[in-house]
């Protein structure tokens, strides 16, 4: 069983690794196959982050266009898989908003993909912020006003 597995993920890892090639010389079927296969990885990840569906999906696409961008910097032969690379492009994306609409959080790199509560510690916080710079008064203690 053990020994079929492992044969299982390496040609799971060569059929990926000849799918970003792929990608990188410009296939675009290839990049239709490569979202398709990370699209819910991604935007599970952001919509956990963010705890907001429409913007878990704006930046799902825009965590994409990046990857389009600049697949041919991904290193297939490098330490960190396709799916940590698109992680860590996803979390950047979402840092970038944070940044642009004046969010602040407390720690950032508790957002982390190899743990499961990435987003417990700060997701409250975070969305009571994103709720009053939008003109939500029911979050007096984010922003210091009282209702």
């Amino acid at each position: 069983m053990r020994i079929t597995i492992r044969k299982q993920k390496e040609e799971e890892t060569v059929n990926e690794t000849q799918l970003i090639r792929r990608c990188q010389r410009g296939d675009r079927q290839a990049f239709e196959t490569l979202i398709r296969q990370y699209y819910d990885y991604v935007s599970g990840f952001l919509l956990k982050a963010t705890q907001y569906a429409l913007l878990a999906q704006d930046l799902t696409q825009e965590t994409f266009l990046k990857m389009i961008r600049s697949i041919e910097t991904f290193d297939c032969n490098g330490a960190a898989g396709m799916g940590t690379w698109l992680v860590t492009i996803a979390k950047n994306c979402y840092v970038d908003y944070l940044r642009k609409n004046r969010i602040v959080l407390e720690d950032v790199d508790d957002l982390c993909a190899k743990c499961d509560s990435y987003a417990e510690n700060w997701t409250p916080t975070a969305e009571r912020l994103w709720a009053c710079s939008h003109g939500c008064a029911s979050c007096p203690s984010a922003c210091g006003k009282e209702e």
